[in-house]
């Protein structure tokens, strides 16, 4: 806590600090081919992206809006020699979803269903609070609460009373970035050799902290 007087005027800080339990899970599912041709490549990630989305929605049970096209490239693979002008050896194509998950018990499954599918570029889920706002309003309300009773207790300290509200701002601190959330993901993940199991998802807590400033007059 900081807070800083002078005579006629005080000025405190407050913090407040709610633990929120995520209801929005943010996945990122993507898929990487190199080919001869742009033709072949494209053929190959395509396929197995469509492959996904159509699962995504039909049996997973995601709506069309939650799903969105992230990246999609096309990238030469040049081959580098001593002393020769380089030279395309393939041709690489990418494509990413992002895919909004509304039911934390299905994201194990479609962690598993994408590596069954082949799918070799997956991150996430990033957990949040689809509408924070109960709760960032919650946080204010404590941390408004604690710089009032710092303002209070310095100027019954100093013999003097509270006057008008001088000022006020406020803003989130670095702990909002926290996330108690994990993902383990299991061996063959990613189209690997081993069998698919179905990674283990905790969505956990994570805490939104609000930090105030204000100040007083003292009368």
């Amino acid at each position: 806590i900081s807070d800083s007087v002078n005579p006629t005027y005080v000025n405190v800080e407050g913090r407040g600090r709610v633990t929120v339990i995520p209801d929005l899970a943010v996945l990122t599912l993507g898929h990487t081919a190199n080919a001869i041709s742009v033709k072949l490549a494209q053929e190959v990630t395509t396929g197995t992206m469509n492959t996904m989305t159509k699962e995504l929605k039909e049996n997973f049970g995601i709506a069309p809006a939650d799903l969105t096209t992230q990246a999609y490239s096309i990238s030469p693979q040049y081959v580098y020699e001593s002393s020769k002008v380089p030279r395309i050896a393939s041709y690489q194509v990418y494509q990413a979803l992002s895919v909004k998950v509304r039911d934390m018990d299905k994201i194990s499954a479609i962690l598993q269903k994408a590596a069954e599918l082949g799918l070799n570029q997956v991150s996430g889920p990033q957990f949040t609070k689809e509408y924070p706002e109960q709760a960032v309003a919650e946080a204010r309300t404590k941390a408004i609460e604690q710089a009032r009773k710092n303002a209070e207790q310095i100027a019954d300290g100093l013999g003097m009373r509270l006057g008008r509200l001088n000022n006020y701002s406020e803003y989130p601190s670095d702990l909002n970035q926290f996330n108690k959330g994990e993902m383990a993901l299991a061996d063959g993940m990613g189209g690997g050799p081993a069998p698919v199991v179905a990674p283990t998802i905790d969505s956990g807590s994570y805490e939104i902290e609000l930090i105030v400033n204000f100040g007083y007059h003292l009368k």
